[in-house]
Parts: C-alpha cells; sequence; structure tokens
C-alpha cells in the first residue's frame, strides 16, 4: 500500500511525494496523506508486473526475465530473478517494462537476444563493428546486444552444414572428401576421421563422397 504525502515545512517533508506502507494496520491523517492505494502481492503470472501510484513493481520469478530502460540514460536493465523489483516512474519507462519466460532456447527481451547452444548444436551472430563472426560453442547460454550484434544463427551439427562464413564437414572413416582453395586453385585432401572447418573466403563448398571398393572420384582425384 502507499499515498501521496502532504507536505508540511515543520516537518520538513516533501509534497507530492509517494510512500510506501509497510505491511500491518495503519490509521493515516487525511490531512497528511491523499490518494493512498492498495494492491495484492499474492497472485498468479498476471500479477508479476504490479502498479501502485507513480510506482510499478516487478516480481521475476524463476524460470523468467524481466526488462526496463532508464529514462535519463536509455540504458535497458535485464532484471534477474530475485526480490522484486520497484521501479519510480520518474527513473524508469515503465509503461515499456516486459517480462518473458525462459521457455525457448532462443528468445529476445528488450535489445538483447538470448540464446541457449546445447550439445550437438553451434551458433554463431556477426558483429556490426567489423563484420566478424563470432561462434557460440555448445554447452553455454550467451546474452547479445542487438547494437553490436546480427541475429543469432543456430544450427544442429550434421555431417555437412554451413554456418554463417564457414563450412563444417565431418569426413567419416569409408568416407574420402576434398576442397578447392580459393587463392590458388590447389585441391586439398581432407582425410577422414576428423571435422574441419572452412572459410568460405578461403574455399569452396567442400567435395565428400562414399569411398568405394575398387574406384573413388573426388574432383579432381581419382582414388
Amino acid at each position: 500500500a502507499g499515498g501521496y504525502r502532504i507536505g508540511q515545512e515543520t516537518e520538513g517533508a516533501r509534497d507530492q511525494e509517494f510512500v510506501l506502507f509497510s505491511q500491518g494496520r495503519h490509521v493515516l491523517p487525511e490531512s497528511k496523506f491523499y490518494g493512498v492505494s492498495i494492491v495484492k502481492l499474492a497472485g498468479g503470472e498476471a500479477n508479476n508486473i504490479l502498479k501502485l501510484g507513480p510506482l510499478t513493481i516487478m516480481y521475476v520469478r524463476e524460470g523468467w526475465l524481466g526488462g526496463v530502460s532508464h529514462r535519463k540514460t536509455g540504458v535497458y536493465h535485464v532484471l534477474y530473478p530475485g526480490p522484486p523489483y520497484i521501479l519510480h516512474e520518474q527513473e524508469y519507462d515503465v509503461s515499456e517494462a516486459e517480462l518473458r519466460p525462459r521457455n525457448e532456447d532462443k528468445f529476445t527481451i528488450g535489445p538483447y537476444e538470448f540464446v541457449t547452444v546445447k550439445d550437438g548444436e553451434i551458433a554463431g551472430a556477426y558483429r556490426k563493428s567489423d563484420g566478424k563472426f563470432t561462434i557460440l560453442p555448445p554447452g553455454g547460454s550467451y546474452q547479445l546486444h542487438e547494437k553490436e550484434f546480427e541475429a543469432v544463427i543456430k544450427k544442429r551439427r550434421t555431417v555437412e552444414f554451413q554456418l554463417g562464413p564457414y563450412y563444417y564437414l565431418t569426413v567419416q572413416n569409408g568416407y574420402e572428401a576434398g576442397v578447392y582453395r580459393k587463392k590458388d586453385g590447389l585441391f586439398v585432401r581432407l582425410p577422414p576421421g576428423k571435422t574441419y572447418q572452412l572459410n568460405v573466403d578461403d574455399f569452396e563448398q567442400p567435395e565428400h563422397v562414399k569411398r568405394h571398393s575398387h574406384i573413388t572420384r573426388v574432383v579432381p582425384l581419382t582414388l
């Protein structure tokens, strides 16, 4: 609960200040307070954001994230699970405050993109400042700002796939593979038993064929 104070010079109080009241019974003289309001704290997910006078109370529960922008600095604050956040409308743009469930591997909140890369997956994003591609290895969760990175690309690891500027190829036993190098046209054999990461600026798309009992052709090689 809370209400606006009617300030008096003798008390050193500030007129129009919003005051929060602790739980319990209170006797409030009409000459000192007005606009008293009460909100119920307990409730379901719909009550995670509560409005009390100029204050917004945000409950960020486990499995959720919250976010709000600071009016003066414009900085977006990510709010993590824990004690309730009390946000004053003069300091924060509470009209844009939001909550997001963390029930997906990839989601956005405010200017941030969150991504979890599981085993058997790989992800990456282009950095806006220099265009370089940043690899996000499996086994971690990442938070990327839209001013710094393009949207995240995520792939499942298969025998052969492309992620950003890279070709990925796993040459299994019983297979032959090779690739042309762009700078000199040289064909490079890729021996089996390894996984290769090849930059598209340096290499053409790799060739990959199953080895036959007598003759196997991997252009320009015949084995």
